[in-house]
This record gives C-alpha cells, structure tokens and sequence, in this order.
C-alpha cells in the first residue's frame, strides 16, 4: 500500500505519491496563478537546492491551486539535474493566504 492510503487522496495522486523515491530534502511551491512569477521562483529554489544542497537527494513539489492561468503549463517546463525529482500537484489552493483555509465565523 502507498504512503497516502485511506488519506482521501485521488488515485492519480496516490499514484505520483508511489513514484517519489526516499530524498533528504522536499522543497514545497504554492503557486496559484503566479504566471509571471512562477519560472523565477523555481529558478531561485534549483540555483539553491545546486548551491547548498547538491550532494543530497531532493524533491521539489509545486502545487497549482487550480490556476488558471499559465503556472501549471510552465511549472511543468522545469527541470531539475537527474538526482533530484519534481512533482506537480493540482490542489486546493487559496490566493494571498499562504496555503491557509478560510476560518469559519
């Protein structure tokens, strides 16, 4: 059985989730329609991950929040050098909030 079984996660997901091998270090991206500045912030996280963690395995995962411009089409353009790994998520997320959910009042 995979890492997220019985989490409520889509298959698809729990699919990308079993590919993902052991790495030392996970870079997380919240990136809902951040077009014009999503290639930058993925530039600066690998020059980073080149720069001070190149001797480790490491996995950057970028998540879209559903966007609706062009993020998810030019997160998917990134590459990482061979011993690292990438994965995109299309999830849920909120605009200025940081990844927070709204509070109920």
């Amino acid at each position: 059985m995979g890492v997220g079984v019985g989490m409520g996660l889509t298959p698809i997901l729990q699919e990308d989730i079993d590919k993902i091998k052991p790495v030392d270090l996970v870079v997380g991206i919240c990136a809902k329609d951040v077009e014009t500045t999503i290639v930058h912030t993925m530039n600066v996280v690998g020059m980073g991950i080149q720069q001070y963690f190149s001797q480790v395995e490491s996995l950057v995962v970028i998540s879209d929040g559903f966007s609706k411009d062009r993020t998810r089409e030019l997160a998917r353009m990134f590459t990482l050098p061979s011993y690292h790994q990438k994965n995109r998520h299309r999830g849920h997320g909120w605009r200025g909030e940081g990844g927070r959910r709204p509070h109920n009042t």
